[in-house]
């Protein structure tokens, strides 16, 4: 199954970074009674924030693309000439890269869901002010740090539990369960954990699809590729 494109490209984020300049604008130009500058100020610093999360943070924490094998639907990182799953040597010296799919496993699903509550929760008392907040200088603070909180503190939170997701399966070689991350050995054939039914071999399997963990050297045995699809 060939992976999905990203969800979200860094253009369709960026339009937000101008609502904070609308709302500068605003104060500056609307407020007949003076220049309140304590809401410009306090605006100018959130798109400050906003400016340095796009521009030096997103990038350093955006998790490394990588080569999907039509054979064996393993990553692999993108210099590799060869699957890292299946030993299969790739046909093409540019290759069709794609984004870590969080989608696939339960595990990983679950740090899009904690992202969200963690980002609701922030903005809760956000949209608050916002609401009982009647001046309109409140009112530009307040969504402009919500904007600030929901886009960019989802992103960093979902980012911070994938990241911690990969370093569990990177520390023990794939070998984790899918759904609780609990380490497994060879003889397990259930998690002792969360009680999910299967075994290490599984595991490492399911993790290679994702692109969230790119082994430097083959792992799944010669014969183990699955039904071979469109793509490379």
């Amino acid at each position: 199954m060939i992976p999905k494109t990203p969800a979200h490209s860094a253009a369709r984020r960026r339009w937000i970074l101008a609502y904070p300049l609308f709302n500068i604008a605003a104060l500056i130009w609307l407020q007949r009674s003076g220049v309140p500058w304590l809401e410009v100020g306090l605006v100018s610093g959130l798109f400050i924030i906003m400016l340095m999360s796009e521009f030096v943070l997103m990038p350093r924490m955006s998790l490394p693309p990588s080569r999907w094998c039509s054979r064996c639907d393993a990553r692999s990182p993108q210099s590799s000439p060869a699957c890292m799953g299946c030993g299969r040597e790739f046909s093409v010296d540019k290759p069709v890269l794609y984004a870590v799919d969080p989608s696939l496993l339960p595990a990983t699903k679950r740090a899009g869901r904690l992202a969200t509550g963690v980002a609701v929760a922030v903005t809760i008392p956000v949209l608050g002010a916002w609401i009982f907040v009647p001046r309109f200088g409140g009112q530009a603070i307040g969504m402009t740090a919500y904007f600030c909180m929901i886009i960019y503190g989802f992103e960093f939170s979902k980012w911070m539990f994938l990241n911690r997701i990969a370093q569990q399966v990177e520390k023990h070689s794939g070998a984790v369960c899918t759904h609780c991350t609990y380490p497994l050995d060879q003889s397990m054939v259930q998690c002792p954990e969360c009680g999910t039914v299967g075994t290490a071999k599984d595991a490492v399997r399911d993790w290679l699809t994702t692109g969230l963990w790119l082994p430097r050297e083959r792992v799944l045995p010669v014969g183990a590729g699955m039904v071979e699809s469109a793509g490379t």
